[in-house]
């Protein structure tokens, strides 16, 4: 007999929070043949720790767990990635496995198009597991076929969007308030899956139908706005509108005339030269483009940052001075003392020369790099170095005063002579002191 927890059930299941055909039992759900489904268990209440998963298909597919994208394994599986799209654009229906092979594979011949489903199915569930146990228990096996049921813990903004526009067309239902609005505005960041172009018949058909809902409710808002008078808060609305459809001529003229209407009117004059633009013949390709950059910027953008800021903290292991180019040296020194006109300080910066008796000494060269490493181990950390010409070698000792100065020089002329004890090579060092006053904001 087979184990159920690892079989494929088929019967009716709780999705939606509607009940069909399955009974409690122990807090947790049991299919109408009598017996735990493991493919069900766990829709309320699992055994694993919870988190919060949030998917976003407005714009582009992305999603996160407890905040942290998993875009990056989901990718992993292309075909799996699909089969989640179509399954949570189809709610509350029971995607048949003849419909889905015909939408993962469209134009390919398969010998076995069930067991190559069965196995898609199979692997994006252990997949789901690896990312999150709240996303594996959203793919379920239902009679005729498979389902994509969210549990509290999962969140799609598509399904809340609609879930607004049908609280609006109820009996009775809300206007769009400013509150409804932002909301929306913040859900809806661009047509389904914007960014993946050509868009098969079932996303395009959808996308533009909740595209259109979208604009109705936006016009519905501003008509309140226009007739109450509101005219700074109808402006911010059609940006905001706008950011979501920037191609939208409609939108660009009531923009327009909005900024007019708050006698903004070189705000107005470059927005019609923005719309002249955007009616170009390569309009289309190029707001396409944009608005893919746009989105993808945004998702990249904390997920960049944090990166970035890794990458620094972690390449910064090296506790002794900076050797580098005369041109990096000077952009220091600069920051540097910027930095001092704005709190005051002090800093050294010195000349080490070598002469050698017998200017054409091949150990001139091998000498002038001991002195560098010497500096190296007797300088701090966050002095800098750099090498002028062939036999002279500059250092900038931020914070320093002038009493160190001789200290500075004795150190290094003592380890130089120990190092290179030669009789016809003579080290010369000149150093400068460096005081700013802190400087008004007004003298900046």
């Amino acid at each position: 007999m087979k184990n159920p927890q690892n079989s494929e059930c088929s019967a009716d299941v709780t999705f939606c929070g509607k009940n069909e055909n399955s009974s409690k039992k122990s807090g947790k759900y049991t299919c109408n043949r009598g017996r735990k489904c493991g493919m069900i268990q766990g829709i309320k209440g699992g055994e694993s720790a919870m988190g919060h998963v949030q998917i976003n298909l407005f714009g582009s597919f992305h999603v996160e767990r407890d905040g942290k994208s998993v875009d990056e394994q989901l990718a992993r599986s292309p075909k799996g990635m699909l089969l989640m799209q179509y399954l949570i654009l189809a709610p509350r229906q029971t995607a048949e496995a003849k419909t889905l092979m015909q939408v993962m594979w469209p134009e390919e011949n398969s010998t076995s198009p069930d067991t190559a489903l069965k196995t898609l199915i199979s692997r994006q569930r252990a997949l789901l597991r690896e990312i999150s146990p709240e996303l594996a228990m959203c793919l379920v096996t239902v009679r005729g076929g498979y389902r994509w049921v969210c549990p509290p813990e999962v969140s799609v903004d598509v399904l809340e969007f609609e879930e607004m526009l049908a609280r609006m067309k109820l009996p009775g239902g809300a206007t769009p308030s400013e509150e409804m609005l932002t909301r929306m505005l913040v859900l809806y960041q661009g047509r389904l899956l914007a960014d993946q172009q050509p868009q098969p018949a079932w996303l395009y058909n959808r996308s533009e139908r909740l595209h259109q809902q979208f604009l109705q409710t936006v016009d519905s808002r501003l008509a309140q706005l226009q007739q109450a008078g509101y005219v700074h808060r109808y402006v911010a609305l059609v940006r905001r509108a706008i950011d979501a459809d920037p191609t939208n001529e409609a939108l660009q003229q009531r923009l327009i005339e909005g900024l007019r209407q708050t006698e903004r009117d070189t705000d107005a004059d470059q927005q019609v030269e923005l719309a002249a633009r955007l009616n170009s013949a390569a309009r289309d390709e190029m707001m396409a483009d944009y608005y893919d950059r746009i989105q993808r910027a945004n998702r990249a953008l904390e997920t960049g940052l944090v990166q970035f800021k890794e990458e620094l903290m972690r390449g910064e292991d090296n506790n002794r001075a900076i050797v580098c180019d005369r041109r990096v040296f000077r952009s220091l020194f600069c920051l540097q003392r910027r930095g001092m006109e704005r709190t005051g300080g002090h800093a050294l910066l010195g000349i080490l020369t070598l002469t050698e008796l017998d200017p054409a000494s091949e150990k001139r060269e091998a000498a002038l790099n001991g002195l560098v490493k010497i500096m190296l181990l007797n300088l701090r950390r966050g002095d800098v170095i750099t090498r002028l010409d062939e036999s002279t070698i500059a250092m900038f000792l931020p914070n320093a005063d002038e009493s160190a100065a001789n200290i500075i020089i004795d150190r290094l002329k003592r380890s130089f002579y120990l190092q290179f004890p030669s009789t016809g090579r003579t080290l010369s060092c000149a150093i400068s002191a460096i005081s700013v006053e802190k400087t008004k904001p007004e003298q900046r």
